[in-house]
C-alpha cells in the first residue's frame, strides 16, 4: 500500500457570533446590575407625600390622619364616583374630583382640620390633626453657648491637691501643680458609613476593562 497525501492542518477555528453573543451577553448584565447599584447609591432619595388618603366608595381611608406643621395630604380617588374634599373652615377645597384624580394640600399651621365629601356629607368625613414641629433650643440673650471639645479629643482629668495624712506639709510638689496629661487622639474604627457606595465606582471600572480587554480579544481572533 502505497501512504496517502500528507494531511495539511486546516485554520484555526475561531469562534462565531453566536459564542461571541454568548460570551459577551453576562458581562453586558454584569455592567448594567454595577451601574444600576452605582446610581441608586448615588441617587438622592426622593421625598414623597407625608401622608395620604384614599377614597374608597363612600368614605375617607383613612380617616384620621395626624401630621406635623409642613407636611403635605394627599387624597386619591379610587372610587368609581365623583367626590369632593372640602374643609369644614373653607381652608382648602378640592374642587370635584373623577375616579383616579388626586389632590394635595400643604398644613403649614398646627390645629385640627376637618373635612367632608361636599356631594355626600352626611357619609363622607375625616380629619386632620396638625401638630406643632419639633421646638428648637434657644439660647437667652446675652448668654453664650458651651464650648465644644475638639472632634477625637477626650479632655484631660481632673487633679485635686489632697492634703498630707499626718497634717503637716507634703514633702511631695503639690498634685495641682503637676502639668495635665495630654489629649490622647482618639482613634475612630468604626469606618465608613457608606462604604458599599465608595467601592462600587471602583468594581464598575474594573468591569469595563476586563469589557474593553474581551472586546479586544474577540476583535483579534476574527481579524486572525
Amino acid at each position: 500500500m502505497t501512504p496517502g497525501p500528507p494531511v495539511t492542518p486546516g485554520p484555526p477555528v475561531t469562534p462565531g457570533l453566536a459564542s461571541t453573543r454568548r460570551r459577551a451577553f453576562p458581562l453586558a448584565l454584569t455592567l448594567s446590575f454595577a451601574l444600576a447599584l452605582t446610581l441608586a447609591a448615588r441617587a438622592p432619595l426622593a421625598r414623597g407625600a407625608d401622608a395620604s388618603v384614599d377614597i374608597v366608595d363612600f368614605a375617607f381611608q383613612p380617616a384620621d390622619v395626624t401630621i406635623t406643621a409642613g407636611e403635605t395630604v394627599t387624597w386619591t380617588n379610587r372610587a368609581g364616583r365623583i367626590h369632593t374634599v372640602t374643609a369644614d373652615d373653607g381652608s382648602f377645597d378640592s374642587g370635584e374630583m373623577s375616579p383616579t384624580d388626586a389632590y394635595g394640600n400643604l398644613f403649614e399651621s398646627p390645629g385640627t382640620f376637618a373635612y367632608h365629601c361636599q356631594i355626600h356629607p352626611d357619609t363622607m368625613t375625616g380629619t386632620i390633626t396638625v401638630l406643632p414641629p419639633p421646638a428648637t433650643p434657644t439660647l437667652e440673650p446675652g448668654t453664650t453657648p458651651p464650648p465644644t471639645p475638639p472632634t477625637g479629643l477626650t479632655p484631660a482629668p481632673t487633679i485635686t491637691a489632697t492634703p498630707s495624712q499626718t497634717g503637716g506639709a507634703s514633702s511631695s510638689p503639690a498634685t495641682s501643680d503637676l502639668p495635665s496629661p495630654a489629649a490622647t487622639p482618639v482613634t475612630n474604627t468604626s469606618g465608613s458609613g457608606n462604604g458599599l457606595a465608595d467601592a462600587l465606582p471602583v468594581i464598575l471600572l474594573l468591569l469595563a476593562g476586563a469589557g474593553i480587554v474581551l472586546l479586544a480579544v474577540n476583535r483579534r481572533r476574527r481579524s486572525a
